[in-house]
């Protein structure tokens, strides 16, 4: 009758082999070198009637110094991960029954002291999360820890959410974490965040919708007033908006720097979350960070990355948005446009019977903000071929390619001013009647646009994810 040898013996007898046939091999060529050195030592003594010397040869030094640095150095760690896993393994055999004594209600004793640290119930959710080891995770919240405790300025429960571990949410929820627990570091560059603010960040609808279900606050607030329906909407997620909203949350509700849910659709161009945001009763018109409306927001630079965002431009102007809306320095959403390349909104604009001939607080118009390059455009690779789609476009609308700003400066000049005198935009606006300016001055007299690049974008760690966790 043959004998089944358990898989998990036969692979530490292999291990043990391994390490044997390791030691014989050093033991024999020990022994082999004992044989040599004491052949060397008599043919010494018998050709000189000195005693030979026992100073090693130098490669003999330097062979002997690297196997003395080998082995203080790596056999401790060695020893140290062998004996780990084997105890690891050896643990998973010993079967303690504890179940009499929390059936008497000793767990709610013991659990009532909380004996257990924050960083012991955090590391046992990492093993969790990495290995599948729920074990130790689950009788931390049985015996007792301290729930809330922060651990790198994260609680158990944000740690768990930030990577993704449902079934550990839902054990930490169910042991009493609490919900509105807030980060003490920033995620994605803003702290104060709790558990539904990350589950937003993390685009975890699940996990989201678990929290609200359970009475998370869904108009909680982080350090700048962020609440998880901004989150939401910024990364659109349809499902986790409309459960927010019928859980009371306030569409309408600001940030610091003054921006809506809608304002943070329309940056990250999520057009099913702007109707969804309208249909519930967003303000389309609502002002925001620098006095930008959501429809400046379609083609507003969000953290690094420029914007170009058409259908939701057209969805906001078909709910009534302001297409001659501007910001605090005048600039208009075309001007805006214009500046940034952002050519498919533009021509939304100009379709849906923007003002061609309005100009800004300096006199500018879309024209005069269309030819100029500037060392931010240049840092976001504004694309130059838009904005010469752009120039035409205007004149073909019938702009007027004369119009002077209150430096005196002809779109052209400025175009001399910011490009090359063979560019296609100089070419093209020097074919039409042209009195030069006689203004020598270099300055940058078109306005900044507003908030250009300034976009607080909360994709980035902050934590730049994480999108930062931090980011």
């Amino acid at each position: 009758m043959s004998v089944n040898i358990d898989p998990v013996i036969q692979g530490v007898e292999s291990l043990e082999q391994a390490f044997d046939q390791v030691l014989q091999s050093i033991r024999h060529k020990k022994n082999l070198l004992v044989k040599l050195k004491e052949k060397a030592q008599a043919d010494s003594a018998s050709a000189s009637s000195t005693a030979p010397s026992s100073a090693p040869l130098p490669q003999e030094a330097a062979a002997l110094t690297r196997l003395q640095q080998l082995i203080q150095h790596e056999l401790p760690d060695l020893r140290k991960s062998c004996h780990a896993e084997l105890d690891q393994i050896i643990g998973c055999n010993y079967k303690i029954d504890l179940s009499p004594l929390f059936a008497c209600g000793i767990d709610y004793v013991i659990r009532s002291f909380q004996p257990l640290s924050a960083q012991t119930l955090c590391s046992a959710l990492d093993s969790f999360t990495e290995r599948r080891q729920m074990h130790n995770f689950r009788l931390c919240l049985t015996v007792g820890a301290q729930l809330d405790g922060s651990v790198d300025g994260q609680s158990a429960l944000l740690k768990a959410v930030w990577t993704m571990n449902f079934a550990g949410v839902r054990l930490l929820a169910d042991a009493g974490a609490g919900l509105e627990v807030k980060s003490a570091r920033p995620v994605w560059g803003v702290a104060g965040r709790t558990a539904l603010h990350l589950a937003c960040c993390k685009r975890s609808p699940e996990i989201a919708n678990f929290l609200i279900s359970r009475g998370a606050n869904v108009k909680a607030e982080d350090s700048k007033k962020y609440t998880p329906l901004h989150i939401a909407a910024s990364e659109g997620l349809t499902d986790v908006i409309v459960s927010l909203l019928s859980h009371g949350a306030d569409v309408n509700a600001k940030s610091t720097p003054g921006d809506t849910a809608l304002h943070r659709a329309s940056y990250k161009g999520q057009r099913g979350a702007a109707e969804l945001l309208l249909d519930r009763g967003a303000h389309v018109d609502e002002r925001g960070t620098w006095d930008r409306t959501p429809l400046h927001g379609t083609l507003a630079p969000c953290g690094r990355q420029l914007a170009d965002h058409s259908d939701v431009a057209q969805l906001l102007i078909s709910r009534g948005a302001d297409v001659n809306a501007r910001v605090s320095n005048g600039v208009t959403v075309l001007q805006h446009a214009a500046a940034w390349g952002s050519a498919d909104v533009a021509e939304v604009v100009v379709s849906a019977g923007a003002d061609l001939h309005l100009t800004d607080d300096t006199g500018a118009t879309a024209l005069h903000h269309a030819v100029r390059r500037t060392s931010q455009m240049n840092r976001y690779a504004v694309d130059q071929q838009k904005k010469n789609r752009i120039v035409r476009m205007l004149v073909s609308n019938g702009i007027n390619t004369h119009v002077r700003n209150n430096s005196g400066r002809t779109a052209l000049d400025l175009a001399r001013q910011y490009l090359l005198q063979d560019s296609e935009i100089c070419s093209f606006l020097g074919i039409f009647p042209h009195h030069s300016s006689s203004s020598s001055s270099d300055d940058d007299d078109v306005e900044e646009v507003e908030g250009g690049g300034e976009e607080e974008e909360e994709e980035e760690d902050a934590g730049d994810d994480d999108n930062d966790e931090d980011d």
